[in-house]
């Protein structure tokens, strides 16, 4: 798993967890969501990011 796999996992964690005390539609979880969508976008987007598994 390489280092952007490892951070996508973090912050989808930190972001079911905060959803699970705050719920789906707060304002913490909607920010994390977006930084973890900002974070996948710029894997798909990275053409020099490989998956070293």
């Amino acid at each position: 798993m390489n280092i952007f796999h490892l951070a996508v996992e973090k912050k989808r964690r930190q972001m079911m967890d905060v959803a699970n005390l705050k719920g789906m539609s707060s304002s913490e979880t909607v920010k994390i969501s977006q930084e973890l969508d900002r974070l996948i976008n710029l894997y798909f987007l990275s053409p020099n990011i490989t998956d070293t598994k």
